[in-house]
């Protein structure tokens, strides 16, 4: 019979690397207010030619529906995850534990 086996569990759990989180909420940026958005409703059209790539980021760009569509990716993920893991046989170990 396996055993829950405290100091194997407390092992793994040290060695868990430090988890970054993803998230990142969308910031206000000067340049694409002025010379993206404005343009765009002043003349109805913008030239992507035109656009500097080097004075915005990613999160600058960030749609506010962001963190509920990471959120509901990652338990989306996580939910698949434990699917497949409970249809994965177990394997064999020389030693009885849980982990």
């Amino acid at each position: 019979m396996f055993e829950f086996n405290v100091a194997a569990f407390a092992d793994r759990l040290a060695k868990l690397p430090v988890r970054v989180s993803l998230l990142e909420s969308g910031t206000y940026n000067r340049y694409l207010r002025e010379n993206v958005f404005d343009v765009l409703r002043q003349s109805g059209k913008f030239d992507l030619r035109d656009l500097d790539c080097d004075a915005f980021t990613y999160q600058d760009v960030t749609p506010v529906s962001y963190p509920s569509c990471f959120i509901h990716s990652q338990v989306g993920w996580a939910k698949t995850f434990n699917k497949f893991v409970k249809d994965t046989g177990a394997s064999s170990r020389k030693e009885p534990s849980f982990f």
